[in-house]
């Protein structure tokens, strides 16, 4: 079973969806979808998309993070011949260790395996940290300045995509929304495309939403693949 690689060797583990938007799944619900006892609840695509988060307990390293996309059937069960050969193949590269140095590259060819784009990425980091009540980045509170207007709303090409990512998951925190509210109306859409993509993954105010969505109607920009992200901003780790 896929739960079964990462439950080895007092390896600690939690899943994510990372669909649509980026949500928790609890353990026991995992278990039972990878049983193909219950639909998966967020289908895109016909796949699971999933960030699956392990650390050995024994070890004081950050956790590392595999992205896998599973195929499902027509009743949004996981496909289970899908399922063991990836666990077949992790099994034949890793063997039991799938922690520590010996496992780097060696996945590179799973095709179960997938990159996330960079917005994605960003916001998934910037999540867990927020869930697991860590601090953010070191690139948030160059972000916070930037949304104040403090440097300049020009200067755009400072901030770090992870930047704002963890400032659009701290919206919460601080006077980051009032502040972003108020420079709305003059942030460059190099700003605004990635921050609309954060977006998607917190609960906003209304006033909020009504600001997102009379910039699409008022900027008719070409959307953009989600697999690609505008390459200028620096600091994307």
């Amino acid at each position: 079973c896929v739960g079964c690689v990462w439950g080895v060797g007092g390896t600690q583990w939690r899943a994510f969806d990372i669909g649509r938007h980026i949500t928790k799944l609890d353990k026991k619900q995992f278990l039972a979808i990878e049983q193909a006892q219950v639909p998966y609840p967020y289908p895109l695509a016909g796949h699971a998309w999933l960030a699956i988060q392990f650390w050995d307990t024994k070890a004081s390293k950050e956790p590392y993070v595999w992205f896998l996309k599973f195929p499902l059937d027509e009743q949004s069960m996981l496909v289970s011949a899908s399922r063991d050969h990836f666990a077949d193949m992790v099994i034949q590269a890793l063997g039991t260790e799938i922690t520590g140095e010996q496992a780097d590259g060696k996945l590179d060819n799973n095709p179960y395996v997938f990159t996330p784009n960079a917005n994605k990425l960003a916001a998934f980091n910037a999540q867990v940290k927020v869930l697991l009540k860590q601090p953010a980045s070191q690139y948030y509170e160059h972000a916070q300045l930037y949304f104040s207007g403090k440097i300049g709303f020009d200067n755009w090409q400072s901030v770090a995509l992870q930047g704002i990512a963890d400032f659009a998951l701290r919206l919460d925190s601080d006077t980051n929304l009032s502040n972003l509210q108020k420079a709305w109306a003059h942030l460059p859409i190099e700003v605004v495309q990635p921050l609309s993509a954060m977006l998607e993954h917190v609960e906003i105010p209304t006033s909020m939403s009504e600001l997102l969505v009379d910039y699409t109607h008022t900027h008719q920009t070409h959307p953009t693949h989600p697999n690609q992200t505008h390459p200028t901003h620096k600091h994307t780790q």
